[in-house]
């Protein structure tokens, strides 16, 4: 039996290796729709070379629209930032494809926009033809919500374009508020839900998605292009800046129902009783809420303050003071001259700053009280110093975190658990006017805390420059 060797050509191997790899591409393109990405990863090999050609295709088709029709969208995702942040180090940032816009390997992307006047019917259209799915959330407008006689109108909080049924970008749509913040709004459950988009729903379970913690608020912010994976971006100039507010940014707004309620139910027609003193105390907030922002200083509103902006959005007309609360471990030096500086003078220094630390200045006849809180076990409290009998008192609030909101049109923080904050310090009844108050009786969170040594009196009792003011 003779045997014949056959032999085969390069040319038809590599016709049949060509033939092979079409097919199996095909095979990737038409299973991910059905499957999505996480399946297919499993199942397919080379499905994260699939993912990125996706990733890159719809992020260039997105920012190729914002270009376009002139949409300022700006890069807002954190994941790609801090990967650009890795290669600011002086050197451009390498161009290649999907070198850096992928190397998350993330289904999702979110981007900004300052106002909606940019996002035009046609922007929309054209990401459309490219191949994305729309979906938009809306809400009420807070800009108006003050305004008892204005029936707040809806407007767009965020923008969802989902591409290949695996691929989503998210747009926010920031807005200016008081000319010195921005604001997005948040995402509710049903308005995912109601979506019909499994892409969109999976994300806002995982929390991927800008706005899943509710209202958000970031300080106002400049912008720089840069060319990335062959894609020009516009991003925050500062992005550690923008990056290290993230996790800080959760906004509460003030409730205007409950507060057009009470001045009326208490007030009635006699609402401008105290307004010259809320525009002195207005003009010592700002003041104040300035130099501790310029000092990097985190405050918040604390006692009759906090009181006033959760119960009636304003400060009250006859509290006659401010109050600001602050964890000692964020006490500077500089607090001090800082404020002098500002034309708030220093007039009492209670306590020391391993306990009971208390600061107070005046400007205007107005008084502003600093209390510093202590960390004990679950609790944080502040101190009060008696200066006729040396008595110490510890007012015990349940831990709490901070979140932003908006006050006389400044962006300054509140505890996040506002109600527990404010029943801890006035019990339920909260909610009643009560124009008499003992500091050492009233707050049902008093309790008195020891005495302080007569020798270190001159210490922890520095009153300066003494001006007379009511009340405490």
């Amino acid at each position: 039996m003779r045997l014949i060797r056959l032999r085969r050509s390069p040319t038809c191997v590599l016709g049949t290796f060509l033939a092979i790899s079409l097919g199996f591409l095909f095979l990737q393109f038409n299973l991910v729709p059905f499957f999505g990405s996480n399946e297919v990863e499993s199942s397919v090999p080379g499905s994260a070379i699939l993912k990125k050609h996706i990733q890159h295709e719809a992020v260039s088709h997105f920012t190729n629209a914002l270009i376009k029709h002139s949409v300022g969208g700006f890069l807002i995702h954190r994941g790609t930032l801090k990967a650009i942040l890795q290669f600011r180090d002086g050197s451009p940032l390498l161009d290649g494809y999907c070198m850096i816009m992928c190397r998350t390997n993330s289904s999702s992307i979110h981007f900004g926009v300052i106002s909606h006047a940019d996002v035009s019917q046609e922007f929309l259209d054209t990401l459309e033809r490219s191949g994305f799915r729309h979906h938009e959330v809306s809400g009420p407008d807070p800009r108006v919500l003050h305004m008892r006689t204005v029936q707040p109108h809806q407007i767009p909080y965020h923008h969802f374009f989902i591409y290949k049924e695996v691929y989503l970008v998210q747009l926010v749509v920031f807005y200016l508020r008081s000319e010195n913040y921005l604001w997005h709004g948040g995402i509710k459950q049903s308005q995912i839900s109601g979506a019909n988009e499994p892409a969109l729903s999976r994300l806002h379970r995982s929390n991927l998605l800008f706005g899943n913690k509710g209202q958000g608020a970031y300080d106002k912010m400049e912008f720089a292009k840069i060319k990335v994976d062959g894609i020009q971006l516009t991003v925050p100039k500062y992005p550690k800046s923008f990056l290290d507010q993230i996790p800080h940014s959760t906004f509460i707004e003030c409730n205007h129902e409950r507060a057009a309620g009470f001045v009326t139910r208490h007030y009635g027609n006699k609402d401008a009783t105290g307004e010259e003193f809320r525009s002195f105390a207005k003009d010592l907030l700002i003041t104040a809420a300035s130099v501790l922002d310029e000092l990097d200083v985190p405050f918040w509103l604390s006692s009759g303050t906090c009181l006033g902006w959760f119960r009636e959005c304003r400060i009250i007309g006859h509290s006659l003071d401010v109050d600001f609360g602050m964890r000692i471990e964020d006490y500077n030096v500089r607090i001090i001259p800082a404020m002098e500086m500002a034309g708030l003078s220093l007039v009492h220094q209670f306590g020391k700053e391993s306990d009971s630390f208390e600061l107070t200045f005046v400007k205007d006849q107005v008084k502003l009280d600093i209390f510093f809180f202590y960390k004990e076990d679950n609790t944080l409290w502040n101190g009060g110093t008696d200066t006729d009998s040396g008595g110490k008192y510890k007012y015990i609030f349940p831990s709490f975190d901070l979140c932003w909101t908006e006050f006389v049109g400044v962006k300054v923080r509140v505890p996040c658990q506002t109600l527990s904050y404010i029943e801890a310090n006035y019990g339920k009844a909260w909610d009643r006017k009560v124009t008499s108050w003992n500091w050492k009786e009233s707050p049902s969170n008093v309790v008195p805390n020891g005495q302080w040594p007569k020798e270190e009196w001159p210490e922890v009792m520095q009153l300066f420059d003494i001006i007379e003011v009511e009340g405490r």
